[in-house]
């Protein structure tokens, strides 16, 4: 019994020593400390029960001392009601009754002798049950706490290494490339928008003639448009020297009538 108390005091020293503080991971040993104890609180528990039975066995023979001395006085009495009934001599019964209370004083003796001892065999008993289960609830405690450390050291240390992603994002000048690249895709947008925007301007004669006069060719009929497509080609199809001389005979009688003061329209 004292063999399982110095192993679990040993045992709780060695959760507290210096070398927690030494180690390279002190959780581990925390852990392997707590293996150990749960190790001696089995062998606690084991000698504990032993200890148990010892005693209820032990307590269990002390009353049954105590009702075989009982039984040694009624059988006294028995022998002297037998010679007051005449089926025993006086003599007989005093002799037998004497010899039956000397066994009861006999035995009555040993009990009270081991009587203190079985009353200190209680209270180890119930001491030792007590500490063990306070070193049962200790440890429960004690994984607990490890489970809510190793919790707590996992996440502040996903924290620190978010934190430190983050520092070293910031020095390398991300934010600043950012904000390089958000202006060259406004460049690349501006400049995609004027190529849209220039796309979309006219770029025929019709279309050059419409914007100096200011005519919306919208107005146009659909057939008029047709015609004037249709013109364009037939005017293509014919030679240069012969769309130089007809065009420009045309051009100079329309001169010689604005000239004139002629209203052409």
């Amino acid at each position: 019994m004292n063999d399982i108390l110095t192993r679990i005091v040993q045992a709780i020293k060695s959760l507290f020593t210096t070398q927690t503080e030494q180690a390279a991971d002190p959780v581990m040993l925390v852990e392997q400390n707590i293996r150990d104890l749960k190790a001696a609180l089995s062998e606690s528990l084991k000698s504990l029960a032993e200890l148990k039975a010892t005693y209820l066995r032990t307590q269990h023979e002390h009353h049954a001392q105590i009702r075989v001395a009982n039984e040694y006085e009624r059988k006294a009495i028995l022998l002297l009601e037998k010679a007051r009934d005449g089926q025993l001599s006086q003599a007989d019964a005093d002799r037998l009754a004497m010899q039956a209370l000397m066994k009861k004083d006999e035995i009555l003796r040993r009990v009270q002798s081991g009587e203190k001892s079985l009353q200190t065999y209680a209270q180890t008993v119930k001491q030792l049950e007590q500490q063990t289960m306070q070193l049962k609830m200790q440890i429960d405690h004690w994984e607990t706490e490890i489970k809510t450390l190793k919790a707590r050291a996992q996440l502040s240390q996903t924290t620190l290494a978010l934190h430190e992603r983050l520092a070293q994002i910031h020095a390398q000048g991300t934010f600043t490339f950012l904000d390089s690249l958000k202006e060259k895709v406004n460049e690349q947008e501006a400049l995609a928008q004027a190529y849209i925007q220039l796309h979309q301007q006219p770029t025929s004669i019709d279309a050059e003639i419409d914007r100096i006069l200011g005519i919306n060719p919208a107005t146009y009929p659909q057939l008029f448009s047709s015609s004037l497509s249709s013109g364009e080609k037939m005017l293509s199809s014919k030679t240069d020297s012969e769309n130089l001389s007809t065009f420009t005979n045309e051009l100079a009688k329309i001169k010689a009538r604005l000239n004139n003061n002629q209203d052409l329209a």
